[in-house]
């Protein structure tokens, strides 16, 4: 019987009595007249009794059954839907399911590949499988997961008569050494050009040519041409039949690095039954690569460790670097770590990111105690037996003062903590009700008090009003629950999220030096344009005028003269520059006359197309976008 509360009025019914309490557990017997109209009420709904507490119905187990309670392991990442069919198309054979799902971390919610199931493997019609440690996913999938019960063997074995397959227990290290055969066809084949790296400088030579990448059981080839993918094809199937290894075309991706792919191509990848390919390039590579490989290996060591400011200036000044590669005039690293709607480039930051994985920690030393939590228990007494500052430890969180010197000391783990509160929202301490006692223990700031200078009469706020008023002499127990209490109620603590407490550590951006007037739809627009890294890099920086002209050289080099070179004009800009030279615009007007010959445009016309998305009728004004940035780019690379 499983008993809960209800606010429901309670259903009388003489054939029921109320539950009685035996030490933890509650009995309830119940009794039927068949013929009572009650009873199907009973059986659908459960019985209501005057103490709230109602009995739900459940279907009873015969006595011939045989339930295994299954843990699982190593499932997929897929949908939940996708999740639960796929594993109950893998437990079907071994028995009928009585129950199955996922399981999540309890602290933070997170799907850690691991389930449960409940099987039924004794049945009066089906003669099911025996039940095995390895469990294939379906027929679709190669790999399977992992089931544990009791009573189980100690030891699983691996059924060596199907082969090897995708969730066996194979090393990385005997896949280098079974793979190694094929990889050392593929480099001593001449006929295999590869892909060349352009040279670093003169005076070095270049790289050596890349062919293939391996890693366990996946294997990345640099191709060229159709006769490198055929000579591929021959390679895998001579290498399939001396090590009985299969390709998994299901799997395979072809990657156009050119970002360019034809009918042709698509038509010889589908012939060999590969169906995903990847024809475009990246908008923002290097950002890509900065968040998701490069910054992505100091996040656990952000956590655990406490660094000095000069680690992440170093940090920033490489990544900026990297970002920029050096080419003048620079942005400001506040300008890059923006969201792309917002003109920025969406570069994490190392200090915000460092703020926001401190939150974990705060919310372990300010929710309630968990018992089955180690770690906060671990947290709460490393922090009450090392950083005690006299009054309750997490006073100290709120008001700087109150923290002790050695625990904002440069290397300290409490000054990471400190920091990540500190960027939280303006502390509103007014509406907080402490004890006399904590109040004494507070130290005296300019905030707590309203001052009028001119009337010379000072202000106390509503807490302190509220203390003086209190006839009680008892002064209570310094206590911070309290201010515990407000901001694990306050809209910030409540509605964190990690995406909007990075955006908010970041200054917002001075739009005053702007030259163009992007909405967040035309910056979406702007990074939606299928063109290449160069041209969107080069329009990137008009739009934010960091293009060199002769009137910027001419500000710190005063013997370069501002004069333009082809025309002689006094004063070259960067309007005259791409757009306005005599000897560029008819460059303008060809290419624009042939893709709309019905329009005429002038400078300025132009001008508004780069700058501020201008939109035309009748006009594919993507293309006209797109067609308008190759031209600058043209011009910018002959000038």
């Amino acid at each position: 019987m499983v008993l809960s509360d209800d606010n429901n009025p309670t259903q009388k019914s003489g054939l029921a009595e109320c539950p009685q309490q035996v030490g933890s557990l509650k009995f309830v017997e119940n009794n039927f007249d068949p013929a009572d109209e009650a009873f199907n009420e009973c059986l659908t709904n459960g019985i209501k009794f005057a103490d709230n507490s109602i009995t739900i119905p459940c279907r009873s187990m015969d006595n011939h059954m045989q339930v295994v309670l299954l843990r699982l392991s190593n499932l997929s990442f897929l949908g939940e839907k996708a999740l639960l069919e796929g594993t109950q198309k893998g437990l079907r054979k071994y028995g009928d399911i009585l129950d199955v799902g996922i399981l999540l971390e309890p602290t933070t919610g997170t799907y850690m590949c691991a389930g449960y199931a409940v099987l039924n493997v004794s049945s009066k019609d089906m003669q099911f499988e025996t039940l095995t440690h390895l469990i294939p996913w379906d027929e679709q999938r190669e790999y399977g997961f992992y089931a544990v019960w009791n009573q189980m063997q100690v030891c699983c074995q691996v059924d060596q008569g199907r082969g090897l397959r995708q969730g066996d227990p194979l090393s990385p290290l005997l896949f280098n050494l079974v793979l190694e055969p094929f990889l050392r066809h593929i480099l001593q084949d001449a006929s295999i050009v590869g892909f060349s790296f352009s040279p670093l400088s003169q005076d070095l030579p270049p790289p050596a040519t890349l062919k293939v990448l391996a890693y366990p059981d996946d294997v990345c080839v640099f191709l060229s041409s159709r006769a490198d993918f055929l000579r591929i094809q021959h390679r895998l199937v001579a290498y399939g039949q001396v090590s009985n290894a299969k390709v998994n075309l299901s799997k395979t991706e072809a990657i156009f690095l050119n970002g360019r792919t034809s009918p042709h191509r698509q038509q010889v990848l589908t012939q060999y039954q590969i169906s995903q390919w990847h024809d475009h390039s990246m908008t923002q590579p290097r950002v890509t690569l900065a968040n998701s490989l490069i910054l992505s290996k100091l996040w656990y060591s952000l956590r655990v460790v406490s660094l000095i400011k000069q680690f992440f200036r170093q940090i920033r000044s490489a990544l900026y670097q990297f970002i920029t590669k050096g080419i003048k005039p620079g942005f400001r690293y506040t300008l890059l770590s923006q969201p792309i709607t917002s003109g920025g480039l969406g570069l994490l930051d190392p200090v915000a990111q460092n703020c926001c994985l401190q939150i974990r920690c705060l919310r372990l030393l300010f929710q309630d105690d968990d018992p089955n939590s180690c770690s906060q228990s671990y947290l709460k007494d490393f922090v009450r037996r090392f950083h005690f500052s006299g009054t309750d430890t997490r006073l100290s969180f709120f008001f700087p003062p109150l923290r002790s010197i050695s625990s904002v000391s440069p290397g300290s783990f409490m000054s990471t903590l400190y920091m990540a509160m500190d960027s939280f929202s303006p502390k509103r301490f007014s509406m907080v009700r402490c004890t006399p006692a904590t109040l004494l223990c507070l130290p005296l700031l300019a905030a707590w008090l309203l001052r009028d200078l001119n009337n010379r009469i000072i202000t106390l706020n509503d807490m302190t009003w509220a203390l003086i008023l209190n006839l009680s002499p008892d002064l209570g127990q310094v206590d911070d629950s309290p201010f515990v209490s407000w901001l694990t109620r306050s809209p910030d603590w409540i509605l964190y999220s990690p995406k909007v407490f990075r955006q908010n550590q970041i200054p917002t951006l001075d739009l005053g030096n702007l030259i163009t007037t992007f909405s967040s739809a035309d910056w979406a627009r702007f990074w939606s344009l299928r063109m290449f890294p160069e041209a969107r890099s080069l329009c990137f920086r008009f739009l934010y005028g960091k293009l060199h002209c002769q009137l910027t050289i001419v500000r710190f080099n005063l013997d370069v003269s501002s004069a333009c070179k082809l025309c002689q004009t006094p004063r070259e800009d960067i309007h005259h520059l791409v757009i306005s030279c005599p000897y560029k615009w008819p460059v303008w007007q060809e290419a624009l006359s042939r893709f709309v010959p019905y329009l005429k445009f002038n400078p300025e016309d132009i001008h508004e197309i780069l700058s501020k998305m201008r939109r035309y009728e009748y006009v594919d004004n993507a293309n006209l976008l797109i067609l308008s940035y190759y031209v600058m780019l043209f011009i910018w690379r002959a000038h």
